[in-house]
């Protein structure tokens, strides 16, 4: 049997030339996946289809990882990237921020407002989930007070921070993309945003694609919280389309109740592994 070399680590390691474009670091994205390295790397070409491994070495024994797929923004992409955030620790994509010399947005830069309304919307979420006695009872036997929150926190996050996205016409059933404008009265899908007010000067982009959250990450909120919070989401065929994603991650559903639309995109999942993108959750 003849052995594929080119996909031995051997091989790969001998491609490599430089890797000064590539930075790692730890980065704890959820308590049940622990501590994972996560890579940040700069000078790749725009519009481009990257194929990547990760090669560690352990006791001179060599080990790499499955192939992973990407595909590169447009030139004409200009947003910076947000990652770190120890509050939103599951944040790593574009958000419509003003331009920063760094071109990047973690912990030490991130817009103070911003941080203040997530600060306060916790607070005060977990201030009614602690009125439930989340040490004593219980109300139901796979969620906690904890996943409640971890699922608030996931959610807050995708909405507090828009996503900034590109139309892709080759993408099929298409994105949850809608284009945002800065100004416009919040009352329709094309209008700003209430919270990208705060952040809607100092060079800020006045139009900008938004990928939605996906319908899921709301959803997730009312399956794992106290029914005494009597948390709602919008219901699909109703409002739901008008600011998140809908049919991606829910599994199909018969009526309007919920659920998502049976046939669109890949249900069970915002990406694929080919790094195209539906919607913008947690999976």
């Amino acid at each position: 049997m003849k052995a594929n070399l080119g996909n031995s680590s051997c091989y790969l390691q001998s491609l490599v030339t430089n890797a000064a474009n590539v930075t790692s670091s730890l980065a704890l994205r959820n308590q049940e996946d622990g501590w994972q390295t996560q890579y940040l790397v700069t000078g790749l070409q725009s519009s481009t289809n990257y194929t990547y491994y990760t090669l560690t070495t352990s006791q001179s024994v060599s080990n790499l990882s499955q192939p992973a797929y990407f595909t590169t923004k447009s030139s004409s992409f200009a947003f910076s990237l947000v990652h770190s955030l120890p509050f939103c620790p599951q944040v790593a994509y574009s958000a419509p921020f003003p331009p920063v010399n760094a071109g990047l947005y973690n912990s030490s830069n991130f817009p103070p407002n911003l941080s203040e309304i997530f600060t306060n919307s916790m607070t005060n979420f977990t201030s009614s989930l602690k009125t439930f006695p989340c040490g004593r009872d219980l109300y139901s036997v796979i969620q906690t007070c904890a996943s409640c929150e971890r699922a608030y926190r996931n959610w807050l996050c995708s909405v507090l921070i828009p996503r900034c996205g590109e139309v892709d016409p080759n993408l099929n059933p298409p994105a949850a993309v809608v284009e945002r404008t800065f100004g416009a009265s919040n009352t329709s899908a094309d209008a700003s945003r209430i919270d990208q007010i705060v952040f809607s000067t100092n060079n800020a982009p006045s139009t900008y694609n938004e990928l939605l959250p996906c319908l899921e990450t709301c959803n997730q909120v009312d399956r794992s919280c106290p029914p005494s919070l009597q948390w709602v989401c919008p219901r699909q065929g109703i409002t739901a389309g008008r600011s998140y994603g809908v049919g991606f991650i829910d599994k199909p559903a018969e009526d309007i109740s919920g659920g998502g639309t049976q046939g669109a995109g890949s249900t069970g999942m915002s990406q694929d592994r080919f790094g195209n993108v539906w919607c913008n959750g947690v999976v």
